[in-house]
């Protein structure tokens, strides 16, 4: 009776360090108590059935000691090899061949606090990550994190883009070195955006390298310095909605794309698409796929994600995000190769020749209209080279140029014919 109620109390000081309610501690202390119970008459319950059926006290103890070493083997063998690890989540479904289940190790100066009831791993022992292997799964390529070769500082590294195939465009890096080099990633709760920063000369997380439009969950996505933990190609979520690309911060909390119907590419919800940028999730923290992806791919397990709030949205600004329209089911950042958003491009609307009355001014933008890649008017982003004079006849050229949120262009060159 004491030892149970040692474990109670060691039971009750955890909760109270979690800074849960009385009425949970009280909850939890009543199950614990009556687990510990049925533990007690499981462990009893075999002696008892052998002193009734052999009153022989020795007998009764030589079978008590058998079963014991059994239930003492059996446990051995279920902690060594079996069951999986569990990865808790925003849902209870099933962790599929593309699940990366990876637990990161709690360093000797760690700790475990709880923050509006998840599960917070504060620190870790630098470097360690273990490695797990299964189809289709994401894994860490390389272990030396120093900087690439030819690489004087890293000052001199800056990534200008990320091309639709999820390669960085820098011009120096392969893929190959991009894995072996650590990011901070900076998430302003605040403002909806990430900045991603690598490290200086001097090893600190100084060089800003690439700024991301996100959604969070206002208060519902906790601040805190957190390490990644699991990465999922495809992940159910709460509401029965999924998100591809999913990369764990903490407990429930994942990077991972907007909202689909389910898991498969083509169920987009554009309405959720369209809100990236306002904090409309619930508690995630959610991209395009493309930003999703990068982070997927890039970032190891382990890397470092600092919450935050500020007014200022970081270094980089936030970027913008194409809209897409209502009907539309596929993400157009999505490097697959069947989206079809692939074959669109941007389209400058305007007639070939334009004719223009001598002596009239001429309004360059008044018959011409550009069009991104999903439909969104983008006239104010059109660049022109060439001008008309009204008071001359003849025949003028001007070329109309624009590049949409994508990055894809068009251009048209027009005749002006004064006349």
């Amino acid at each position: 009776m004491n030892q149970r109620v040692e474990v109670l109390k060691k039971i009750a000081r955890i909760c109270r360090k979690l800074r849960m309610p009385d009425r949970l501690i009280t909850l939890i202390l009543a199950v614990a108590l009556a687990f510990l119970h049925i533990i007690h008459f499981i462990m009893v319950l075999p002696k008892r059935i052998l002193m009734f059926l052999f009153p022989n006290r020795r007998v009764v103890l030589t079978y008590s000691a058998l079963i014991m070493l059994v239930m003492v083997t059996v446990t051995v063998i279920i902690k060594v090899n079996g069951p999986g690890q569990v990865v808790y989540g925003e849902s209870a479904g099933s962790h599929g061949q593309n699940d990366i289940s990876q637990r990161v190790p709690i360093g000797s100066s760690g700790n475990i606090s709880n923050t509006q009831g998840e599960l917070q791993q504060n620190q870790h022992t630098p470097g360690e990550t273990a490695q797990g292997h299964s189809s289709g799964e994401l894994s860490n390529n390389g272990s030396d994190l120093s900087l690439p070769e030819g690489v004087a500082s890293a000052g001199e590294l800056w990534y200008q883009n990320v091309a639709t195939s999820g390669e960085l465009v820098d011009g120096n890096l392969t893929r190959e070195q991009i894995n072996r080099m650590r990011f901070l990633l900076k998430v302003n709760r605040l403002k909806n955006c990430i900045t991603v920063y690598i490290q200086d000369e001097n090893g600190e997380f100084t060089i800003p390298v690439k700024a991301m439009r996100c959604s969070t969950g206002g208060d519902n996505t906790p601040l805190g310095v957190y390490k990644t933990t699991h990465k999922y190609e495809f992940r159910k979520l709460l509401f029965d909605v999924y998100g591809q690309y999913a990369t764990r911060i903490v407990g429930q909390i994942l990077f991972h794309s907007s909202s689909y119907e389910s898991d498969r590419k083509d169920t987009l919800i554009a309405d959720e698409f369209n809100k990236l940028g306002e904090p409309v999730s619930h508690g995630c923290i959610r991209l395009t796929v493309e930003d999703a992806k990068w982070i997927y791919e890039y970032c190891r397990l382990g890397t470092i994600v600092e919450i935050y709030e500020a007014e200022d949205p970081g270094p980089l600004g936030i970027p913008e995000v194409i809209k897409l329209p209502k009907d539309a089911v596929w993400d157009p950042t999505d490097p697959a190769e069947e989206n079809p958003w692939n074959d669109k491009k941007p389209e400058i609307i305007a007639d070939d020749t334009i004719y223009v009355i001598q002596g009239h001014k001429v309004d360059l933008l008044e018959k011409v209209t550009a069009l991104d890649t999903c439909g969104n008017d983008i006239t104010k982003d059109l660049k022109i080279t060439g001008s008309v004079n009204c008071n001359v006849t003849g025949t003028y050229k001007v070329t109309y140029a624009v590049t949409d949120l994508l990055g894809r262009s068009a251009e048209k060159t027009i005749s002006y014919v004064v006349r």
